[in-house]
């Protein structure tokens, strides 16, 4: 769904501060986006949009019931991508992509943003949060990851490595949590199985490339995926429900060192 800037927008941009100073750019091209999954990533087949279908474009994506409000997803080079949150951080207007000065301006009150989300111009103060953009190596689709400036990233030796507290949702036991490391291809599921052992898992699910819910009551991984036979895996990885040839999940080698948890993804 394509919309032009609301009566409010408008408004703002001929209203209290300043006259036109925020018109300098037009209100995004907003349209509706598939929803954020469980590890952050929002995902969409490449040419989707036809508003990135050249340099210089730029689209507001509405992820369906996401907490982020928008995405401001930018193509800035033949195979270069940007994507920021799409919400001005002053009085909440949707931003957009002025390609000529390569920057993120709000069309309401002029406030500017640098490509990696940091204020260039008042009134906004809060900076946007930038976004990691890949393509997915399976799919081919790109992939938005809206927690990825937040996420611990893969080093030189292949290891992830982050405090044990650093996730509040592992401060409990025998609760899981997916991310994508910054640097990675894909997203992970991590587990914190007792007080000093986690297990870690690529968060796809082997039947339907969903990512994993962990089941507390029966210690299992499950695919959620609707309309699919269910499938459930072991803390071991293998599958313990399942159509025929389901594939079980191989763990990747995780450790408690000192107050950080290290998960080795490449040898």
């Amino acid at each position: 769904m394509k919309t032009v800037a609301t009566g409010a927008t408008a408004a703002a941009c001929v209203g209290v501060f300043g006259g036109s100073a925020g018109c300098g750019v037009n209100a995004p091209t907003e349209e509706a986006g598939p929803a954020i999954d469980k590890a952050g990533q929002l995902i969409f087949p490449v040419g989707k949009y036809s508003q990135v279908g050249k340099v210089g474009g730029a689209v507001l994506i509405r992820p369906t019931g996401a907490e982020e409000a928008a995405v401001l997803f930018i193509r800035t080079g033949s195979d270069e991508y940007k994507a920021t949150s799409g919400i001005c951080t002053h009085v909440q207007c949707p931003v957009n992509y002025e390609p000529t000065r390569q920057i993120i301006e709000c069309p309401c009150h002029g406030a500017q943003f640098a490509l990696d989300g940091h204020v260039l111009r008042k009134p906004a103060k809060a900076p946007l949060n930038a976004y990691p953009v890949r393509v997915d190596p399976i799919s081919g689709d790109h992939v938005v990851d809206t927690r990825g400036s937040k996420m611990p990233a893969l080093d030189d030796d292949g290891k992830v490595r982050f405090e044990y507290d650093y996730f509040n949702e592992l401060n409990d036991y025998e609760v899981a949590h997916a991310f994508t490391p910054i640097g990675a291809d894909a997203p992970i599921i991590v587990l914190r199985y007792e007080s000093d052992t986690y297990i870690t898992f690529p968060a796809y699910s082997t039947a339907s490339r969903t990512i994993l819910e962990y089941d507390k009551p029966s210690r299992r991984f499950v695919d959620p995926s609707p309309g699919v036979l269910r499938v459930e895996y072991d803390i071991d990885g293998s599958v313990k429900l399942g159509p025929p040839g389901t594939t079980p999940l191989v763990a990747y080698p995780t450790a408690l060192e000192g107050t950080q948890v290290v998960i080795t993804l490449k040898a």
